[in-house]
């Protein structure tokens, strides 16, 4: 019959470490003199494994473990009690922690156990809680073991219920840390800089430094940490989305932003808190459900729910569910509750000890702490310096819509928004109207518009349109031939530029005598081609007249660009037909998934053009990419349209995340 392991281990010690483990137990042979001399070796093992085995004295020895040692012994029970080398990496548990074996006499595993002379057993693996050995026998990765000896003991010494949870008087509580909803806050920032467009850079499709560091200023926590934490709640909930314009990629605000902000802030935290946990794991969700069974504005001991949510992990284990490392996942959980306003934080001195605390604050359970006004209020002030000061009690849907037209300028008490003639014909550029800008103004302000803003924001509007950027087909010809094409086909004419020159519609006649594609720019009158003419001159191909410049087509979205940057908004009539996008189609089933909250099922090529079937939960599609979380990795992912060969929108019931 084969031995069982500690006795294993224990006949391949000497007799003096034999005895040291005997002293890390606390066993003692009443006759340890006589025994030296009389006992046979393999009766002293009997003894010592015997004595270990008992139920008390396990416990003893569990109680004297420090936390780390314990925390240690709780992994290996939650990985089916072994785990390798690799595995203790991934973990983050250093090989120091787990102690110092016995010294022994194997040959293959000489080089990785300190001599008995450099130091003396001690810890998990000096008391043999575990033993270390190879995989294979004599060969093989170092695995480390619990004894089968010690499993139940261990289990049930963890698995001790706690039936109620010490609550600690709020006036003892002290270095309280609360940020309150702060969250909402700096998410409007972020929506109010989107609301008309940001610019991403052309490289890597994301925040330009100068941008990202004038929103972070204006965070009421201003790290980038924040800024990239609300970027990503944004795009969760759908209140993002990356366009194309001009040639560049372009983050701007999606529909659902005004009806996000006609929630109430409580709401809205709910929709933040379902979105972060929206994929939740089975450890993640237990530890919710145990907050959730707590009270709201009580004090608790951090360390005690720990200990609370250990005994939870035992008692529900099974064996196809493998718990790692649930302190992180405790703390990571509520280091989010904390920024969405959820949970506050403190500390509690209690004689010479210091105890980490936490209170689950009323929005955490869906209870709506703040009072809705019944009526909206007016609260722009619009100053003859363009200045729009908008004061506390204006609210988030009339800032958004500010926010359209208008810069911000500066945030405290009251917002600062600006109103500059680039942001106004960006807006109409967008497709806001000035009427509808004008009647925005009068309906929110508290006082009158000043004229002299209302006359300059109509001489600004004036300006969008007067160059216009169309297409067609330059035909050069003798103007008796010309003269010809006008009389039989005056109405595939697009614009008369000289007496041997013309642009032609695109049609029957100019496919027949097209010369050359061309796209051009209009100017309305000299002023406006002057201007025109120092912004692009560089790309002109040729000039058919004092207000007309031919410009090639691929050089479109950079002359776009350009204008807009020198406050030339160009009136686009580019009547170019271009061929369907591939996969118009796909983005718009997935747009119809994002909008209604469900998965996709597709057929996907990837890296290594291999086909894999993938289930998805889209968060957010643009004419190249479709970023969503994916079932098949357990993470969040981006993937190519081009590289979807098929895709379905699944029901509820066709899809369970396991």
């Amino acid at each position: 019959m084969k031995q069982k392991l500690l006795e294993e281990r224990l006949s391949k010690l000497k007799v003096d470490d034999i005895l040291t483990v005997a002293s890390l137990w606390g066993i003692k042979d009443e006759h340890e003199q006589k025994s030296r001399a009389k006992r046979s070796k393999k009766d002293l093992v009997s003894f010592i494994v015997s004595n270990m085995c008992v139920k008390s004295n396990i416990r003893r020895t569990l109680a004297s473990l420090s936390e780390q040692e314990r925390y240690i012994l709780g992994i290996f029970a939650t990985n089916n009690w072994s785990l390798d080398t690799q595995d203790l990496y991934a973990l983050g548990i250093d090989e120091s922690a787990l102690g110092i074996f016995p010294y022994n006499v194997f040959s293959y595993d000489r080089s990785y156990y300190q001599r008995r002379t450099e130091s003396s057993p001690k810890g998990l693996l000096g008391m043999l809680l575990l033993i270390r050995k190879r995989k294979y026998g004599s060969s093989g990765p170092i695995i480390y073991i619990v004894p089968k000896e010690f499993r139940k003991a261990i289990k049930y010494e963890f698995a001790l219920r706690y039936t109620t949870m010490q609550e600690i008087e709020d006036a003892k509580v002290t270095d309280r840390r609360y940020e309150g909803d702060a969250i909402l806050d700096d998410l409007f920032t972020l929506l109010s800089f989107a609301a008309s467009g940001i610019r991403l850079t052309p490289a890597r499709s994301e925040l330009p430094k100068r941008t990202a560091d004038k929103i972070t200023n204006m965070l009421r926590v201003k790290t980038r940490d924040r800024l990239d934490q609300i970027l990503d709640i944004a795009h969760s909930l759908n209140l993002l989305t990356v366009d194309s314009r001009d040639g560049r990629n372009v983050m701007i605000a999606t529909s659902r932003v005004e009806e996000f902000l006609k929630k109430s802030r409580a709401e809205r935290l709910k929709s933040i808190f379902d979105a972060a946990f929206r994929h939740a794991d089975r450890l993640e969700q237990m530890i919710i459900q145990e907050l959730k069974s707590l009270k709201s504005d009580t004090w608790y001991d951090r360390a005690q729910f720990y200990r609370l949510i250990r005994n939870k992990i035992f008692v529900q284990h099974s064996r196809d569910w493998f718990v790692i490392n649930y302190a992180g996942a405790i703390s990571g959980i509520l280091s989010q509750l904390m920024h969405l306003g959820m949970l506050e934080v403190g500390k509690f001195h209690e004689d010479s000890y210091t105890h980490e605390v936490f209170r689950l604050k009323p929005p955490f359970y869906g209870i709506r702490t703040d009072e809705e006004p019944l009526e909206a209020e007016r609260g722009l002030i619009v100053q003859p310096s363009f200045e729009v000061i908008a004061l506390p009690e204006t609210s988030e849907e009339v800032l958004f819509m500010l926010s359209r037209f208008a810069e911000l300028k500066s945030q405290d008490k009251v917002r600062i928004y600006m109103l500059t003639k680039q942001a106004l014909l960006n807006a109409i550029d967008n497709g806001l109207e000035l009427m509808r800008i004008i009647e925005f103004l009068e309906r929110e302000a508290k006082t009158e518009i000043p004229q002299n803003v209302r006359y300059t924001l109509e001489d600004w509007a004036k300006q969008y349109g007067r160059v216009e950027l169309r297409t067609g087909v330059l035909l050069e010809a003798e103007p008796e031939l010309l003269a010809v094409i006008k009389a039989k086909k005056g109405d595939e004419i697009e614009r008369e530029v000289s007496d041997s020159s013309m642009i032609l519609k695109r049609g029957v006649i100019a496919d027949l005598l097209k010369e050359e594609d061309c796209v051009y720019l209009e100017a309305k009158d000299a002023i406006a081609a002057a201007e025109l003419e120092r912004v692009i001159g560089d790309y002109v191909i040729k000039k058919l007249s004092g207000c007309i410049f031919v410009i090639s087509n691929e050089d479109v979205d950079k002359c776009r660009e350009i204008m807009k940057k020198k406050g030339i908004f160009p009136r686009d009539l580019f009547e170019q037909k271009r061929a369907p996008r591939k996969g118009t189609r796909m983005r718009d089933l997935i747009e119809e998934a994002i909008r209604d909250e469900k998965k996709i099922r597709m057929i996907y090529m990837s890296g290594g053009y291999r086909e894999t079937e993938r289930v998805i939960a889209p968060y957010n599609v643009n004419d190249r990419y479709v970023e969503g979380y994916c079932y098949l990795r357990n993470e969040r992912r981006i993937f190519r349209l081009d590289r979807i060969k098929w895709l379905e929108v699944l029901d509820e019931g066709d899809f369970a995340v396991v």
